[in-house]
């Protein structure tokens, strides 16, 4: 945000009442006037007006204070504003040759300085023309001013009264008594003064009257010329914008003029006298054409400046906070429903600009970190040429070792050919050996099958052979046991019964059971023996029976 600044000024309207060349004059215009300005001494019109004005701050109204002037040369506080009427009213009397559209009330207004001031901001909110409201054109947010309020009332009215003391001595041809009243407005958006003057004047012929001194004051006349070193810019038939060397209080070249003086002079501005003036007649400048305006009549704009001037330098001498230089509507005078448009453009047009700063704020962190981003690329591409330097050696070693590693590939086809037709070979070999033996499988099966059924038929018949020891072991048994018994009964027929019997009893007698359980463990044993036998060669093998017979194979 751009620093404040204070600037003294004052504004003088031009839609002021003009006499309507009747016997009233200008009671009822200057009636509505006062009513708005001293509003403070009337509470129905507090209300009334606060419903035209939305800057007016009813609280505050009890801070506004209204003066009438006492006639002789100073003023008193107002009760109402029939004191300033009556007052108006006897100056008009006074005065000669007041026609229809004669100028009779001159209005003025002060502000207080920015610098003198307390800032309330987001008071007010803004509207556009046509009484919608203003949205910021950024964010699309509503929009809003500030309010200010005087820092020191007491230091607020000081100034105000050496405002009043300068306008009726050095602007108001009338001096202090061609001012009816003026009145302080605290209720506002910015504390300010409101006075209501006229421009009559006493008249040299005609003693205790009054005339009319507004073209000399306000706008030309010829008995108000131009000093030296004033120059008058034309931009069109009925435009001037005057300057005049040197004196920067009312007619201070501005910095784009300055540069264009020093471009057509071909000197320092600060070195620049009259003669260069004077050389500039005919010359563009600013846009217009130059023309050297010493001892010509002033216009009404050369007279403001002049008198703007005065005023920064009176202000300043006294000591208030206000800049030197004019402000930025120095020399254009403004309706307040025009300024406060202005002001609502400008506040937009401050919002886009912050937009655009902090967009270009943006882009410079941006390009500092794109510019930290092309360093380090940079440092980023050496190391990646230096790495490439690396990579390309290791490239050529590993084409080399590509080439050894083509060639051993190379040399691994050959012996995994060669070694793949072996294979071939060896298959065709296993496969013949494998035919081979798959032959010799099946002719030993076949043997083993002839030798399996020989051995099965020699043991068919040994079964057959064992079956018929069997049963001639058998009938030896019977015979042994049939012949035992004949023995026993021949025995007892010779001896007693009783003691053969005993005596019978008393030998020990070979248990039948015995004696076959022996031939079957013999022949078991035989039989076993001949099984090995077939077995581990199938040789036919002959063996003789204890009991006599012979077993044949």
């Amino acid at each position: 945000m751009s620093e404040v600044k204070g600037h003294a000024a004052f504004h003088k309207h031009k839609d002021a009442p003009r006499h309507p060349g009747t016997k009233t004059g200008t009671r009822a215009e200057r009636r509505a006037l006062l009513k708005e300005s001293m509003r403070h001494l009337d509470p129905k019109e507090v209300v009334r007006q606060a419903k035209k004005n939305s800057n007016i701050v009813t609280a505050d109204t009890h801070l506004n204070v209204a003066y009438v002037n006492d006639g002789d040369g100073g003023f008193e506080v107002a009760t109402g504003i029939k004191q300033v009427l009556d007052y108006g009213d006897a100056r008009e009397e006074k005065t000669r040759y007041l026609r229809e559209g004669s100028r009779t009330v001159d209005l003025f207004t002060v502000h207080l300085p920015k610098t003198m001031c307390v800032e309330i901001k987001d008071f007010y909110p803004r509207y556009n023309p046509d009484g919608s409201e203003r949205l910021d054109p950024e964010t699309g947010e509503p929009m809003s001013r500030s309010r200010w309020v005087a820092r020191d009332p007491d230091e607020a009215m000081r100034y105000f009264v050496s405002a009043v003391q300068f306008l009726g001595e050095k602007v108001i041809p009338g001096g202090m008594d061609a001012i009816h009243g003026w009145a302080t407005n605290f209720d506002e958006s910015t504390p300010h003064i409101q006075l209501m003057g006229d421009p009559f004047a006493p008249d040299p012929k005609v003693p205790g009257m009054l005339r009319s001194e507004a073209s000399r004051a306000y706008s030309s006349h010829r008995e108000v010329v131009c000093p030296e070193g004033t120059i008058s810019i034309h931009r069109n038939k009925t435009t001037r914008f005057y300057r005049r060397l040197g004196d920067p209080m009312g007619f201070a070249f501005t910095p784009e003029e300055r540069a264009q003086l020093e471009q057509l002079t071909g000197k320092p501005y600060d070195q620049l006298d009259l003669a260069d003036l004077k050389a500039l007649d005919g010359q563009k400048l600013s846009g217009g054409i130059v023309r050297y305006a010493e001892g010509k009549p002033a216009w009404g704009e050369y007279k403001m400046q002049a008198a703007q001037g005065a005023m920064r330098e009176r202000m300043i001498a006294e000591g208030y906070p206000v800049e030197y230089e004019p402000g930025e509507h120095h020399g254009r005078e403004l309706s307040k429903e025009v300024y406060e448009e202005v002001q609502d453009e400008k506040a937009e047009a401050a919002s886009l600009r912050d937009a655009a700063s902090r967009t270009e704020a943006k882009n410079a962190r941006d390009r500092r970190e794109l510019d930290r981003d092309s360093e380090l690329v940079a440092s980023i591409r050496e190391d990646v040429i230096a790495e490439r330097e690396e990579v390309s050696d290791d490239l050529e070693l590993a084409a080399r070792a590509k080439a050894r590693n083509a060639a051993d590939a190379a040399q691994n086809a050959a012996d995994r050919a060669e070694l793949h037709e072996a294979r071939i070979d060896d298959a065709e070999a296993l496969s013949w050996h494998r035919s081979d033996a798959g032959a010799d499988i099946l002719a030993a099966r076949v043997a083993a099958e002839e030798d399996l059924a020989e051995m099965h038929s020699l043991a068919l018949a040994k079964m057959r052979h064992i079956v018929a020891d069997a049963d001639l072991y058998r009938t030896q048994i019977r015979d042994l046991g049939y012949k035992a018994l004949d023995r026993i009964d021949d025995e007892a027929k010779r001896q007693p019964l009783r003691e053969n019997l005993d005596a019978a009893l008393a030998q020990p007698v070979r248990p039948v059971e015995d004696c076959h359980a022996a031939a079957a463990r013999r022949d078991r044993a035989h039989k076993d023996a001949e099984r090995a036998a077939l077995t581990a060669g199938g040789a036919q093998q002959t063996g003789t029976r204890t009991d006599g017979h012979v077993i044949g194979s």
